[in-house]
């Protein structure tokens, strides 16, 4: 409805009639908590609209929020508000009946054998339908008819699903504002506490008064209320739990969620407890959705339609069917939908997940689903292997970096269960550029450690990851693990006749060589891995590395002119067959040997161009150890300031990588340590660790010519799964493993490995620093 809508039509006589009445709005019995921004929002569509839907999850407080509009818009009626709950209507044909009861207007006998349409066609009325989800055919044919016939009535329904008539405006309730971004440590009278928190303190108070939680229990509230999905009817139910349990205690038995929060035994069965407005929900949905909900419990994190069409699909679902049933869910406000570079990526919130994966282990398939799970994502990992290089940025690289949750998740199923272990090392060992150019070596090593553990007998698989293991290990300073675990890749490919992981893992004992200064026995086990991946005709990016690593070893072996040469074939190679990480490499390595022969701008820009290469393919172990080259280039050229800038940016990313600064290479730190002595002199000390501190707090230094240097996530913003953040809220209460073992009915090694996963993620070495980042979490 626009500014000249028929309204204005009606005469002012009308216009001027007594203050309306208000007709079944439910009262308010509690105190209406935040949602200004909603209220604006629907009030500007009262404006302009005949119709709108109010559309969201069951429990998101649609009902609330329409109770709210209606009264606070009540004078614009002249005729009238009238509310109308349709939970009791049992078909489509009794919606109207229900209304045209009770719109009578002066003489009921007369205006009953008047047809509602007619009755209303000169008044100015508000009709709220809530509740429609379950008689929507009903209260559309009631809006279409009404919307056509009579100008002066406006109507606001309520429903998990829109009416989809022409003249509906859909507006999506969402939860509340959490404390993710807006809480902090101020006082509870500050307006910046998030909504879903304000709530639980309003209910818990009212329901205790002498609720006065302390500060580490508010951060245990803003957590809760965040776990709940920010639901209003989640958040309630909680907050009556106040008096005998604590957000601590509940937080600690998430398990137990849909059966803890209950209300009572007043009211609307499907609004007293979350598994009852879930139960409803689920019980509208065709047999198709129900089982489609129940499969796409298996996801973690969220996933794509092409995830749903490759792992829920079987004789009852089809593939053709997943876009249309997705659809489906959305429409019925099961699923979420964000918009990420022209795709979409669904998400079940977490409550409706664990109804549904309580629904799907009832029906004893979840084992069936979660291996489909899991090797639809062991597919996207090992394609990972041969696309992840050749296109900066990849979208297959950029597609694991979505699905890390869901990588994560896939993983675990494999420790948790041996006879999975080959499946979970293929899925690990595959991961090699993901974990080494993301920045995530440290999950990467933990990941890999941890799998072998479930089976030592000899496979491909295990060699596999043994040898990415050990070159893990090697970068971070970890040789003499490393050299451990390539010979035992080397021993095991020899016995399962893996021709491929005995090359590699041959090449990268050829880097644990150089890393410890052995550099003829270096170029031994280089030249052997040379020759073993000739016979093979093996190509790509890791035999091209492996040139590029003999390059390295003759910079070093001070014959910097043939490290030059070799650089350039390397990189030849790399750029004729598309494959850049190998290509930055090379660059890498010829700027070495360029600085060796004195030629420092050639070196520097060399140097500049494989950075440009790392930070677009997010290889950020890549970018640091060029920034430290291109520090020397800077003393060298007697730019010192631009050179301690350098080495801050590059501090930072190694600690952020969990790399030592050039893999701890004896040679090139004696060389780093000369240059920063020499930086050092020149500035003064205290200016120059000052540059140094300010260039690594900022990320990147006001000097550097080589654009962003540095990942773009912080530790605050991580992915972590369900489990995770679970885990770590526990660490954060003081509890020991074996406490939150017995607490999740885990076993105490799942928790070890859970805590260990987290302090990997996050580049922690200690239980108090996951605690203190758990707090500063929800006081950002």
């Amino acid at each position: 409805m626009t500014s000249t809508s028929p309204h204005r039509h009606l005469s002012e006589a009308r216009r001027i009639a007594p203050n309306p009445s208000i007709h079944g709005v439910p009262r308010e019995v509690t105190s209406f908590v935040g949602r200004r921004r909603e209220l604006d929002q629907l009030a500007a569509l009262l404006r302009t609209s005949s119709l709108i839907t109010l559309t969201g999850t069951g429990g998101v407080g649609k009902t609330r929020l329409a109770t709210r509009l209606a009264t606070d818009h009540a004078a614009d009626y002249l005729d009238g508000v009238w509310f109308f709950r349709l939970n009791d209507v049992a078909e489509d044909a009794l919606v109207e009946p229900l209304v045209d009861r009770a719109l009578m207007f002066g003489d009921g006998e007369h205006q009953a054998l008047t047809p509602l349409v007619d009755r209303l066609a000169e008044r100015r009325v508000l009709i709220v339908l809530d509740n429609c989800e379950h008689v929507l055919g009903g209260a559309a044919r009631l809006a279409h008819d009404l919307l056509h016939s009579a100008p002066g009535v406006q109507i606001v329904t309520t429903s998990r699903e829109s009416l989809k008539i022409l003249g509906e405006a859909v507006f999506e309730v969402p939860p509340l504002s959490t404390a993710h971004t807006e809480y902090g440590t101020t006082p509870l009278t500050d307006n910046i506490v998030p909504e879903s928190v304000q709530l639980f303190l309003d209910r818990a108070g009212s329901s205790y008064p002498g609720f006065h939680p302390a500060p580490e229990e508010l951060t245990a509230i803003a957590t809760l209320c965040e776990r709940l999905d920010s639901l209003p009817l989640a958040i309630e139910l909680a907050a009556v739990r106040a008096r005998a349990i604590s957000a601590s205690d509940l937080l600690s038995r998430q398990g137990a969620f849909l059966d803890l929060l209950t209300r009572g035994n007043t009211g609307d069965e499907r609004h007293q407890t979350l598994r009852g407005t879930i139960q409803w929900s689920f019980d509208l949905c065709s047999p198709k959705e129900q089982e489609l909900w129940k499969r796409l419990a298996v996801f973690a994190g969220g996933f794509e339609v092409d995830a749903a069409e490759a792992i829920c699909t079987d004789d009852m679902i089809a593939r053709h069917d997943v876009p249309v049933l997705l659809a489906d869910l959305v429409d019925k406000s099961v699923l979420a939908t964000s918009h990420l570079a022209g795709r979409v990526r669904y998400r079940l919130l977490e409550s409706i997940r664990a109804f549904g994966f309580e629904k799907l282990r009832a029906s004893t398939e979840t084992a069936r689903w979660q291996q489909r799970h899991l090797e639809f994502h062991i597919g996207l990992a090992e394609i990972s292997e041969t696309d992840s290089m050749g296109v900066a940025d990849s979208e297959i690289n950029r597609r694991l970096r979505r699905e890390l949750a869901n990588l994560e998740a896939a993983i675990t199923l494999c420790l948790d269960n041996p006879e999975n272990a080959g499946a979970g090392m293929r899925l690990v060992g595959s991961l090699w550029f993901f974990w080494n150019a993301n920045g995530h070596l440290r999950a990467g090593q933990f990941w890999l450690t941890r799998i072998l553990e479930v089976d030592r007998r000899p496979s491909p698989e295990r060699a596999k990851c043994l040898w990415v293991l050990g070159w893990f290990e090697s970068i971070q300073g970890g040789n003499n693990e490393a050299r451990l675990h390539l010979e035992e890749s080397i021993d095991t490919a020899a016995e399962v006749g893996d021709q491929e992981s005995h090359a590699l893992a041959t090449q990268f004992l050829g880097t644990v060589e150089h890393i410890a200064g052995n550099l003829e026995r270096a170029m031994e086990l280089l030249e052997m891995s040379s020759w073993e991946h000739n016979e093979r005709h093996a190509y790509g990016s890791l035999p091209s590395l492996g040139t590029v690593q003999k390059a390295f070893v003759y910079a070093l072996s001070d014959e910097p002119d043939r490290a030059v040469e070799l650089s350039d074939a390397a990189l030849a190679d790399a750029l004729r067959s598309g494959e850049q990480f190998s290509a930055s490499w090379a660059l890498w390595t010829k700027g070495i040997a360029l600085w060796f022969t004195e030629r420092y701008p050639e070196a520097g820009e060399t140097l500049r161009q494989a950075v440009e290469i790392k930070r677009e393919l997010h290889d950020w172990l890549g970018v640091s150890v060029c920034l430290d080259v291109l520090a020397w280039v800077a003393v060298r050229e007697n730019r010192m300031a631009e050179a301690a800038g350098l080495w801050g940016q590059g501090r930072r990313l190694y600690g952020e990588v969990g790399s030592l600064p050039l893999f701890g290479s004896a040679k090139h730190v004696e060389i780093r340590e000369e240059h920063q002595r020499l930086a050092r002199k020149a500035l003064g000390r205290e200016e120059f660790d000052r540059l140094v501190d300010d260039a690594a707090d900022r990320g990147t230094s006001g000097d550097d010519r080589s654009g962003e240097t540095h990942p773009a996530h912080r530790p605050a913003a991580v992915t972590v799964t369900n489990r995770e953040r679970e885990v770590s809220e526990m660490v954060a209460l003081g509890m020991s493993n074996r406490e939150i073992a017995a607490r999740l009915v885990l076993s105490v090694r799942t928790i070890e490995g859970h805590v260990q996963n987290m302090l990997n993620k996050l580049g922690f070495h200690s239980r108090q620093q996951l605690a203190d980042w758990v707090h500063s979490y929800h006081n950002r």
